[in-house]
């Protein structure tokens, strides 16, 4: 878990677009389906005319079926609360200081960085195929200076908006340093330098 500096505030969070949990979504929807299918497939197969061995294990073969697809159940309730868990613990704070990324790696690993507002040196918007662009949803590339490090805010919603806020806070940051610098150097009797009068 992170914590925040003296006089940091969070201003902004900010998580995935919710369709990201589409595609989990229909991946539990077919192995819900699958063994229903499947058993809808043997019950379609044509009986022999000796079917008095199948009729005796009938009982027991429906037993069966009705435990293992419960274990199939509880595992893809499992898979649904695991990629739930994930989008919803990913996320993003903008603070008025640095933008920290907290990233969920499944159950019990959490990943967090920062990124001071100082350092960014460029904010750039990747936007993929059709329904991103239709339900305006993309990737923000927050890159430092002269560094290969970087925070990417994956598939967020409003992507340039955001991108917006963030050079905003930058701004924002930059002239609030600029004023307390400047009280610094009056505070320890240092003048500020002179004006520049063209020549």
């Amino acid at each position: 878990m992170f914590k925040l500096e003296e006089d940091e505030k969070i201003k902004h969070s900010i998580r995935r677009h919710s369709f990201v949990m589409f595609k989990p979504a229909n991946v539990a929807f077919l192995m819900v389906l699958a063994p229903l299918v499947l058993y809808g497939l043997y019950q379609a197969i044509p009986i022999p005319e000796d079917f008095s061995e199948r009729i005796a294990m009938e009982g027991q073969i429906g037993f069966l079926m009705v435990f293992f697809y419960s274990l199939w159940l509880l595992f893809v309730l499992a898979y649904i609360f695991i990629e739930w868990t994930t989008y919803y613990l990913d996320v993003w704070h903008i603070t008025n200081k640095r933008i920290i990324d907290v990233e969920q790696i499944g159950i019990f690993h959490r990943d967090t960085k920062s990124l001071r507002f100082e350092r960014i040196q460029d904010i750039t918007v990747e936007v993929k195929g059709i329904i991103a662009t239709f339900l305006n949803f993309g990737d923000v590339h927050v890159q430092t200076a002269g560094a290969t490090r970087e925070i990417i805010i994956y598939q967020v919603r409003k992507p340039y908006k955001l991108k917006k806020m963030i050079t905003v806070a930058i701004d924002e940051s930059s002239e609030r340093f600029y004023k307390e610098h400047s009280k610094r150097m009056r505070e320890s009797g240092i003048p500020n330098p002179p004006a520049s009068d063209g020549t």
